[in-house]
């Protein structure tokens, strides 16, 4: 029975992807990298995370920095960014469910709640951020551990594929989505536990395994 629903933020909740390209290219020349073309950044796409900063020569130590520097630049990205269609309904249809929604993110809980109170999404119970990209499994363990939330009990919403290992990792399922940052034939090499077009398959999955 599915009590708890972890949803990641950016690419899933908030279409932010368009405009995080514009961020990153702007701390290329702090960091060494040089600037990607959107034709370039497709490419990129499918390839891995770390595979990604591989081919873009960044070097692994310089992360946490990059990343502390894209939640604080984030903030002037922020009022264009709107949530992706369906997305608030499904949250407002999880919660009359009584199922408990919660935010594991690289972003800030800043930037995150300056979000849902510009787009009247105040579903989430907490909102959960985490400094190194390749540590989310242990966000979701010690969330699992806080809450004390079976495994059975809990699904990941995400839409890249470090998610999908992120959750092998913690022993949870996955559902990915076709809509965020990484494209289909990526998160397929993951196998995650499903795959949905649209916000509104987020409650069929569910509704299927709470039957």
């Amino acid at each position: 029975m599915i009590k708890y629903v972890i949803f990641d933020f950016d690419g899933t909740v908030a279409d932010s992807k368009e405009l995080a390209f514009d961020l990153l290219n702007e701390l290329s020349d702090k960091y060494g990298f040089r600037k990607i073309t959107r034709t370039e950044a497709n490419a990129l796409m499918l390839l891995s995370m770390k595979e990604r900063l591989k081919s873009l020569h960044v070097p692994l130590v310089q992360l946490p920095f990059m990343v502390m520097e894209l939640k604080k630049n984030y903030a002037k990205i922020l009022p264009f960014i709107k949530p992706f269609k369906g997305i608030k309904e499904v949250l407002l249809s999880l919660k009359r469910q009584n199922i408990k929604t919660v935010v594991i993110s690289s972003n800030s809980v800043e930037n995150i709640k300056k979000f849902l109170v510009k787009h009247e999404m105040n579903s989430f119970e907490t909102i959960h951020s985490q400094s190194n990209i390749f540590g989310k499994h242990r966000s979701i363990k010690a969330l699992l551990s806080q809450q004390k939330i079976g495994l059975q009990e809990v699904i990941y919403i995400g839409d890249e594929h470090r998610d999908i290992e992120a959750c092998k990792k913690a022993k949870i399922k996955i559902i990915s989505v076709k809509w965020g940052l990484d494209p289909v034939a990526l998160l397929r090499k993951a196998n995650p536990d499903y795959m949905i077009d649209a916000p509104a398959d987020i409650l069929k999955v569910i509704a299927s395994l709470n039957a």
